[in-house]
């Protein structure tokens, strides 16, 4: 029997000990949005598997876009990375999470819209078209849907009338928002909601941040729970009393008593005596005090007083009793 001599040449070359171990190394193209394995994860930047010769380099520049998803992932997770670039260099292939992140969250609100799911947001700026608002993606987000199925377990607690112990989260131009713990079975839940700019108190608010600033501890009254939305309606003022409750014992007509000019209006000028409490005195009326500017102190006459629709109209002080004056 003749013995064959078969000689297998040694591989020299990356190509040719890849063509040799049967493994398909991938080549990824610029644009491409791909999965990946993480590999490494520090502050400046994120290695991922793709396959390719070499791993795919997240860069320092996408951690304040990303800062929050970064955070939520570790070595071994899968997850999603835009080809940014072709090789640089040192043979690395650059990566995105930006544009993978846009395409999941754009698919996820698409479902959102679709099932008719509640997402929270921050609200950044007011304007007379609505209100804008961001909704900063991560998987933080996902994982907080059971969150969610809580928080609508604890509205489900709340009466309207009960009172709590809250803290400001967060002041804006039309209320503030306050957080308050819910006890729902065994468990506190803290649901957030909103103290209107009209029920922080029972004077005129022209601006919250002199009353309320993030930190503060309130009190709060439950004046609804919006069914489907879950938004919850607080109220500070509801819990001290209402001064006009005894305007008409204090402030009858015919009373002279004495005030400080509070705002000025094209149909008169009010006149606070206490907080909550202002009267006017009609424009017909001014020509009887001369120049009235705010912060001056003035004594008025109280012609009528309506306390069921909060209104006091005011008129100088008599110097005599007219005739036939009642």
């Amino acid at each position: 029997m003749t013995k064959v001599k078969v000689t297998v040449k040694e591989a020299t070359t990356m190509e040719e000990l890849l063509a040799t171990s049967g493994y398909q190394l991938s080549v990824p193209k610029k644009g491409e949005t791909i999965k990946g394995l993480v590999t490494t994860v520090n502050r400046k930047m994120v290695l991922v598997d793709i396959g390719a010769k070499t791993e795919g380099i997240v860069s320092e520049r996408e951690y304040d876009f990303a800062k929050e998803f970064i955070e939520t992932i570790k070595v071994g997770d899968e997850i999603d990375v835009y080809v940014a670039s072709d090789e640089n260099e040192r043979g690395q292939i650059l990566l995105s999470l930006k544009r993978a992140m846009f395409d999941k969250l754009w698919s996820m609100l698409e479902d959102y819209l679709k099932n008719e799911t509640e997402v929270q947001v921050k609200t950044v700026e007011l304007n007379r078209g609505g209100m804008i608002v961001r909704w900063i993606f991560s998987e933080k987000h996902v994982s907080e849907a059971g969150a969610m199925v809580q928080r609508e377990s604890a509205l489900k607690e709340v009466k309207v009338g009960n009172t709590f112990s809250g803290v400001v989260t967060g002041v804006l131009s039309f209320g503030a928002f306050v957080a308050v713990p819910v006890v729902a079975g065994k468990e506190t839940i803290t649901v957030e909601g909103l103290v209107h700019i009209s029920e922080i108190s029972w004077e005129k608010v022209e601006d919250i941040h002199k009353y309320l600033k993030v930190g503060d501890k309130v009190e709060v009254k439950v004046l609804g729970v919006e069914e489907g939305t879950g938004k919850l309606n607080l109220s500070i003022k509801q819990l001290q009393s209402d001064p006009w409750s005894m305007v008409g014992e204090k402030y009858g007509a015919g009373t002279t008593v004495k005030g400080t000019v509070s705002r000025s209006a094209p149909f008169g000028v009010f006149v606070n005596f206490e907080p909550g409490v202002d009267g006017l005195i009609h424009v017909s009326r001014l020509g009887s005090f001369g120049e009235l500017k705010p912060g001056e102190p003035i004594e008025v006459l109280v012609e009528n007083v309506d306390p069921e629709h909060r209104r006091m109209s005011l008129g100088p002080v008599l110097k005599e009793v007219p005739v036939g004056y009642k």
